[in-house]
């Protein structure tokens, strides 16, 4: 008996072990504490402290609520940790890359050596940086909802066991608007995501539906799963409304078409889930005012792409082109990158060909690689190293290849826009 306890009580500290690790790999300083931690001290002093809540650094005042200071006192530009929250970017030293939840101020929108890389302000966020004891309204949520939305409204900095720490509860506003209520969530169960290349270029899979769960805790009325949602009407809050249904497949949609969708879903069921259209933090699409007054709302693409990208309706025949970007040539001082902007979302395969472009002009042989803009997955911007390097004041042309290159509604390049001319800076 005394062998079988002995094996027992190992094979229980072999599972914490691994448990602590994995935390820890995926949270950094967030959890996975030891009874002999020191990561206490990256963030509090117990007798001299310099904020309050034991904050050991010196919050630098502004308009900002006091934890979203803190949080961006590391995560920003300026802070100590490679994620940079406010500029939606991961920072490994000599490269930025653009993170999997946007940003609260902007975002990458050429990604790679801090040489070249260049931002854009975010056309719409989650308002978790304003100041203290300030109110906001919840889209799907009580009329007379009162929430002070900060960073730990979905984060928690002590760690949660997932792998963006995320809280298993929230405190909103009740159906009654006479009281707070703590919704779960994660009412049917912990999310799970992974995080691929977590120091890099990451990307995110969503092991499950239940990050859905997490979104409609606040959101509630959009939190619909039931077969033909879009038919029924529905709401706790906004009632009578018929909402977009999620937690089913894409691959179920009408018009949609693998080859070109390009939405993050859940893995492996493919289900469509509220991160599928929208960014977490913050996003740099584009939405003119006579198509939705209320704007970008975190969408991944320019207006309503998102709609197009799943269904794929009866599109214009008009094929995508190159267009003129002041930003061709990424920076005066860096002779080996172009960026080749269209008017398309482009198709990532065709698009990380470098074989479907050539580059004629002093010094330059071809394209080495292509790099779809950011992420590799959602853009219209392309980014060539090229063979070679830019002599300034010379001229070149690049061309792209007509049969092969193609938007996400499969049609290639016309052939009456697949050159670029320009002179090197």
């Amino acid at each position: 008996m005394k062998k079988i306890a002995l094996i027992f009580s190992l094979a229980v500290l072999l599972v914490l072990g691994l448990s602590t690790a994995a935390l820890a790999a995926t949270n950094g300083p967030h959890g996975g504490f030891t009874t002999n931690t020191a990561s206490c001290a990256q963030c509090h002093k117990t007798h001299t402290a310099q904020s309050s809540h034991l904050i050991l650094f010196a919050l630098v005042s502004g308009s900002q609520n006091d934890i979203y200071r803190t949080c961006t006192y590391c995560h920003s530009s300026t802070g100590s940790s490679h994620y940079d929250e406010v500029d939606g970017e991961i920072k490994d030293g000599s490269n930025l890359w653009a993170t999997s939840a946007g940003g609260f101020q902007s975002m990458p929108t050429v990604e790679g050596a801090t040489s070249y890389t260049t931002m854009a302000t975010v056309s719409s966020k989650h308002n978790a940086d304003q100041a203290n004891n300030t109110l906001v309204a919840i889209p799907g949520g009580s009329s007379a909802l009162k929430f002070e939305l900060r960073c730990d409204s979905c984060h928690d900095p002590h760690g949660t066991q997932n792998a963006r720490q995320l809280v298993p509860t929230v405190t909103v506003w009740n159906t009654l608007g006479t009281a707070y209520n703590t919704v779960s969530t994660i009412p049917n169960g912990a999310i799970s995501m992974t995080v691929n290349n977590p120091t890099t270029n990451e990307t995110i899979t969503y092991n499950d539906d239940h990050i859905n769960d997490f979104c409609g805790a606040c959101h509630t009325d959009y939190l619909q799963t039931a077969v033909n949602s879009g038919s029924t009407q529905s709401g706790t809050y906004t009632s009578g409304l018929y909402r977009h249904r999620v937690g089913m497949a894409a691959a179920g949609a009408s018009g949609y078409n693998a080859a070109y969708f390009a939405l993050p879903t859940s893995s492996p069921a493919g289900d469509v889930l509220c991160v599928t259209c929208h960014y977490a933090h913050g996003t740099t699409a584009a939405v003119s005012s006579t198509t939705y007054a209320n704007g970008s709302t975190l969408l991944r693409m320019d207006e309503r792409g998102v709609c197009q990208d799943c269904h794929r309706k009866t599109f214009s025949t008009s094929q995508p082109a190159v267009v003129a970007a002041s930003s061709y040539q990424v920076s005066a001082t860096d002779k080996n990158h172009v960026v080749l902007a269209f008017n398309s979302y482009m198709e990532k395969v065709s698009a990380q060909t470098a074989g479907n472009y050539t580059v004629t002009g002093t010094g330059v042989t071809g394209v080495s690689s292509a790099q779809l803009q950011p992420n590799g997955v959602l853009g219209k911007t392309v980014l060539l190293t090229l063979n070679g390097s830019l002599t300034t004041g010379s001229s070149y042309t690049i061309t792209v290849n007509t049969t092969t290159v193609k938007d996400l509604n499969g049609l290639a390049v016309s052939s009456t826009g697949n050159t670029f001319t320009f002179s090197s800076k």
